[in-house]
């Protein structure tokens, strides 16, 4: 897939100028934004081991909490030191963003694979045709304009392919495209271990898990119109299992392969928000413009929202059943 080499030698320029570079992601983290945050932060630090970078966003989220490193809070001082380069990855619109103080970037650029909602960085990247950032980063840093000087690790090649395999499921989802798996390839050359670092602390299920799925499976529900699963993981729920709204819903995994299921949706109440955050999910169901209309977006089959409260959820349950039959599904 093309990129525009303007693009590519603005950013290598603008990282080469750079003392000091801030990597930004969306609030609530999937393996696609925590890989690709990971895969360039680890990039960045074995090329220019001189520089100062910091990997900036929210902890409060249990997505490959066995994967991803911990790093220490910074501090304004910190950050505000000198000018400051700002990253920023996987979000179509800044609101997402989970750390404000990208805002404060002396220049900043946008790396992402979502239809663009807004343009909001100096710099864009925007590809919507890679099934991950994670896939964009890779055919970015080994395009011949950077990879000529600079080289990957496996460290970072670690975290992209867990980004890529995260977004598109383990290469199961329809986003997943020729290209993917030669980025896949690629990636594999490097010396990190497919199993233990990868899919084992990805999916890795204890017995809690069990426990939660058997809740989840005794709790969904389907629409009026036959064609939406959907559960809810109240408060309550939430706090006997300890976890957070941000891990409810990886059990949307449960419904995948039910095929008298066109779309499928967990509904976790947020302690945090006082809302209830909302993932979406479907085969060939474009799902973004129901999640658009309820303070959220994503990809046509894959989306998050927020609902204001437990009536709110039950109207995008209609409204999903509503745009089935509009797409004559």
């Amino acid at each position: 897939m093309r990129l525009q080499k303007n693009k590519i030698e603005e950013l290598i320029n603008k990282i080469e100028q750079y003392d000091y570079i801030a990597i930004f992601r969306h609030e609530a983290p999937d393996f696609d934004a925590l890989g690709s945050q990971n895969g360039l932060y680890f990039w960045l630090k074995n090329n220019f081991p001189e520089k100062n970078f910091f990997v900036l966003g929210d902890s409060n989220t249990e997505v490959g909490k066995n994967l991803f490193p911990e790093y220490p809070s910074i501090s304004d001082d910190e950050l505000f030191s000198k000018p400051f380069l700002g990253i920023l990855l996987d979000t179509s619109d800044q609101k997402r963003i989970s750390d404000r103080r990208f805002l404060k970037a002396d220049y900043k650029i946008k790396i992402d694979h979502h239809p663009a909602d807004e343009h909001f960085a100096d710099l864009e990247i925007i590809n919507t045709s890679f099934s991950a950032v994670g896939e964009l980063l890779y055919a970015i840093l080994s395009n011949r304009i950077i990879s000529k000087k600079y080289k990957f690790n496996s460290e970072c090649a670690k975290y992209l392919y867990v980004a890529i395999a995260g977004d598109t499921s383990r290469f199961q989802n329809s986003n997943t495209t020729y290209y993917t798996f030669v980025a896949a390839a690629g990636l594999l050359k490097y010396d990190f271990n497919l199993m233990n670092d990868v899919y084992m602390p990805m999916y890795n299920r204890t017995i809690k898990d069990l426990e939660i799925e058997k809740r989840v499976m005794s709790k969904y529900k389907i629409s009026n119109g036959g064609n939406v699963a959907y559960y809810h993981l109240e408060k309550e729920d939430l706090q006997e299992f300890n976890i957070d709204s941000d891990e409810a819903k990886k059990y949307l995994s449960l419904f995948t392969f039910c095929d008298e299921i066109k779309v499928w949706v967990c509904f976790a109440y947020d302690s945090r928000k006082n809302n209830y955050r909302v993932s979406i999910r479907s085969r060939d169901i474009v799902v973004n413009k129901v999640a658009n209309k309820y303070a959220g977006g994503g990809h046509k089959f894959a989306s998050g929202a927020r609902a204001k409260n437990y009536q709110e959820t039950l109207n995008i349950i209609v409204d999903l059943d509503k745009e089935i039959i509009n797409q004559g599904k």
